[in-house]
């Protein structure tokens, strides 16, 4: 009863989130994704401090959520590389000084929370600003769907053939519900949902291809790491704050690989 509920959950989230994702890549300007994309790192952003750190300062959290937010939204308003570096820049300044003021306090902060903060207020929105750049490439909003379609079809493709088929464990001691049969079914559903993909949108479908297959090998990377991640914390999701996905690491963290290996793919090999 409990998978039905939750698998109700996931339809229910799908059939709400998937149009709305469509509709927003093709109309949405790239500064409200920005705004969008932001908002989600910042989210990531609170759940890894949340799982991974027990004490964490106003300050320390306020950094990370500011900078995990200005990142990416820097990024959708076309800014170059230079203004979210100089972003990181402070956040980290700011972090390594509120190190330096607590031990002159004798209150004396783990260097390792400090990485995790790090970790989720500049690198994770540094991954998510991906999403808001595909606009910068030549495709477009057709690039930025491309992540989604080579990402969730990967997820679909393992999750389907790992249950009708898998009999051999991909990594156990990180993930015990994936196998090998699950991992090659997430690239062959990739590789299909891509040429599919290219169909509508008039793309080369030779390059179709194998942006589904480097797709979801970034997919199942990712998901592969966030699993450790979470199985060094000790948690089943990052979150519950979408029904029947986890939270919002639990959903993206396929498409946080997907895009940047896609994004340089794309770069030097145009299809649209």
């Amino acid at each position: 009863m409990k998978l039905n509920i939750n698998l109700t959950d996931r339809v229910k989230t799908a059939i709400v989130g998937l149009p709305l994702l469509v509709l927003g890549a093709i109309f949405l300007p790239m500064a409200v994704w920005g705004v969008l994309t932001g908002l989600l790192a910042a989210l990531a952003a609170w759940e890894i401090i949340c799982v991974a750190i027990r004490e964490v300062t106003p300050v320390e959290i306020a950094t990370a959520l500011l900078a995990a937010f200005l990142i990416p939204f820097v990024t959708g308003l076309g800014a170059g590389w230079m203004l979210p570096a100089l972003i990181a820049f402070l956040a980290v300044a700011v972090l390594l000084c509120e190190l330096v003021l607590a031990i002159g306090a004798d209150r004396p902060r783990r260097l390792d929370a400090l990485c995790v903060i790090f970790f989720a207020g500049v690198m994770l929105p540094m991954i998510f600003s991906f999403l808001p750049g595909m606009d910068r490439l030549e495709g477009g909003w057709r690039c930025l769907l491309l992540v989604f379609v080579a990402a969730y079809g990967s997820d679909t493709g393992a999750w389907a053939a790992g249950k009708l088929f898998g009999r051999h464990k991909l990594l156990e001691p990180v993930s015990p519900n994936k196998t090998i049969e699950g991992a090659i079914g997430g690239l062959v559903l990739a590789m299909v949902f891509c040429v599919v993909y290219g169909l509508f949108v008039h793309a080369q479908i030779g390059w179709m291809v194998l942006y589904g297959f480097v797709g979801s090998l970034g997919a199942q990377i990712g998901d592969l790491c966030f699993s450790a991640i979470k199985r060094i914390v000790g948690v089943k999701d990052f979150s519950d704050f979408l029904p029947g996905h986890g939270g919002i690491l639990d959903r993206f963290d396929s498409v946080l690989f997907t895009a940047p290996l896609l994004y340089l793919l794309y770069s030097i090999t145009v299809a649209f």
